[in-house]
């Protein structure tokens, strides 16, 4: 089956790696293609009799994942609730709730599983794997190959996904970036709108070098969020043309809800608020429904059609929504939840980045989106394409989530961002004399506090009075993008491409005894392109042979040209010995 060239790359690194390892961890952004990648390799897998499982972390998603593997040819069956394991087919598409509850019933299990959503329940599944390479070796078969598949592949607690850092996977295979896939033109561009800079802090009075206690306290324990949700949606979400005519056919109308608002996908930190904030948006004259894990499994697939095809304006939700949701149509999302996990934040932003263009076949006189129409398979004419994604961040997540490096740009605009995928230590929080982060408690309360350790607001802990929600009546601010390498014309390109191999070559010539310099420009480089640091660190010792006895004593790591870099960037000593252990890790 023909896969973009992207998608490919990732094909081609992957089969080499399996060669040499068991268990393997693709990363690539939502919208990038994990499905169509997993296909592929099952469909080449299955003409070697092999055994194909591609599990889902819920049953929701099991339809979901069925369909992307009938749209592509992979005969199937399904191992969910109230479906069994058919051996007449040899891939399932198979939901781990279900199966951590068959364990005894599995007559045959796999050669090849993949797992979607790598990143979630990641002891369930160790457990999973080795169960299933433990009822392989009674047979006498070999252990089985087991590709994961993540936008995200790092955990809030630290752990990593790498078995030494905890997880199950030996590798791991990067995709594009979301920039990339972007001027590709595989994603939708993304705008981003976010609170203006905090304000209050600045006229708070020091002891000595820091804030008094009582005074942060008093201003930090309000809840806050930003600008009005409706009035947002409102002024942001009205979809101005309401039809599209197509030449030889009748004017088509496209949404039935076009005089209404775009289509939108809203995230709060509970299921009551969701519920409470979809009522909301009924009230101001909008069709909102809210979905969450206790509703029947046909209500939440009824209401996701219904948003798919354009009947309804919005969705809300609170864990539902934010991983596994596939509505390409989504062009409005907004979050009203907090949260300090980076993961978490990506696949929120990662609902509306698929594309969407909307065609009408005059063959079968339907309406369709994709490329070609899912009946006669020919191409229809385009009446409507997406043309970009607004994200409206209510909560301030990205004053919480933001490179050292670039601080105030949306990490979505980046090319290089550094997973935890190897696992390190829990994520340190960003530290400046001005930064407040958001409580894991209690919703919409930011805290100063460096430890929840003797708060009152801790669960369990009696409250006379929870703090009121606090609406700041503030417009939201579009956040600076970078022009990263990817969405910079061939000249350019090839004008960067030009002054970084001779800052290269000059590093190699001096033997690092005039580092400076070309480091210094190629942090500049870096700078320019939304690349951290780390960046020119990889390029250049890459490039720089390092001679046997340095990689025997440093274990292969350059510690003088981290020290050069955390020198010129003026970052604090822990940097260079944090970094250390990073490289360390990932080289053992």
């Amino acid at each position: 089956m023909p896969l973009y060239p992207h998608q490919n790359r990732v094909v081609g690194k992957a089969r080499k790696k399996l060669r040499i390892c068991n268990n393997l961890l693709f990363q690539l952004p939502t919208g990038g293609g994990k499905t169509a990648i997993v296909a592929e390799i099952f469909f080449q897998a299955l003409k070697r009799k092999n055994k194909c499982w591609f599990m889902v972390p819920r049953n929701e998603l099991l339809n979901q994942g069925s369909s992307h593997f009938t749209k592509w040819n992979v005969p199937h069956a399904i191992i969910g609730n109230g479906r069994n394991e058919c051996t007449a087919f040899d891939a399932h598409v198979v939901s781990r709730q279900t199966l951590t509850r068959r364990y005894g019933k599995i007559k045959v299990w796999p050669d090849l599983l993949a797992i979607d959503e790598a990143h979630i329940a990641v002891l369930r599944q160790i457990e999973i794997i080795n169960l299933c390479n433990k009822e392989r070796a009674k047979i006498g078969k070999p252990p089985t190959k087991v590709v994961g598949l993540s936008a995200t592949p790092e955990l809030l607690s630290g752990l990593g996904l790498h078995v030494n850092g905890g997880g199950p996977y030996e590798d791991i295979v990067y995709g594009e970036s979301i920039p990339s896939l972007t001027a590709l033109g595989y994603l939708s561009p993304l705008r981003y709108f976010r609170p203006p800079p905090p304000e209050g802090i600045s006229d708070l009075h020091r002891k000595g070098t820091e804030f008094d206690a009582e005074e942060l306290d008093k201003l930090l324990t309000k809840r806050k969020v930003y600008g009005d949700v409706i009035e947002h949606y409102r002024k942001n979400g009205v979809v101005k043309k309401t039809s599209y005519s197509v030449p030889g056919s009748p004017t088509i109308q496209t949404n039935k809800n076009f005089n209404k608002g775009k289509p939108a996908l809203i995230f709060l930190r509970t299921v009551k608020a969701a519920h409470e904030m979809a009522q909301q948006f009924n009230n101001a004259g909008f069709k909102f429904f809210c979905i969450e894990g206790e509703m029947k499994k046909g209500e939440i697939k009824t209401l996701i059609q219904a948003h798919r095809n354009g009947e309804i304006d919005g969705l809300t939700g609170c864990d539902l929504p934010t991983y596994g949701l596939d509505i390409p149509r989504l062009e409005y999302l907004a979050t009203l939840r907090p949260t300090l996990s980076r993961a978490l934040y990506f696949q929120m932003v990662g609902r509306g980045l698929r594309p969407f263009e909307e065609r009408y076949c005059n063959h079968c006189q339907r309406l369709y989106y994709g490329f070609t129409c899912p009946q006669c398979r020919l191409e229809g004419s385009l009446v409507y394409k997406k043309e970009e994604t607004l994200f409206f961040d209510h909560v301030g997540l990205i004053d919480e989530h933001y490179h050292p490096d670039h601080p105030g740009i949306p990490l979505f605009y980046l090319d290089d961002i550094e997973w935890n995928f190897y696992g390190t230590k829990k994520r340190e929080r960003m530290k400046k004399p001005d930064r407040t982060v958001n409580c894991p408690y209690i919703d919409y309360m930011l805290c100063g506090k460096k430890t929840c350790a003797g708060c009152k607001f801790l669960p369990g802990n009696a409250v006379a009075q929870t703090p009121k929600i606090e609406i700041i009546n503030t417009e939201l601010v579009e956040s600076e993008k970078l022009i990263t390498f990817s969405s910079r014309p061939p000249e350019e390109q090839k004008e960067y491409t030009e002054r970084i191999a001779q800052n290269i070559q000059e590093y190699v010539n001096s033997n690092g005894s005039a580092a400076p310099g070309p480091v210094e420009k190629l942090l500049k480089i870096a700078e320019e392109l939304g690349r951290s640091a780390m960046w020119v660190y990889h390029v250049l010792t890459k490039a720089k042979i390092i001679p046997a006895q340095q990689q025997e004593k440093n274990k292969a790591i350059d510690i003088p040209l981290l020290y050069i870099i955390a020198k010129i960037k003026n970052y604090k000593k822990g940097w260079v010995w944090f970094k250390r252990n990073e490289l360390e890790r990932k080289v053992k």
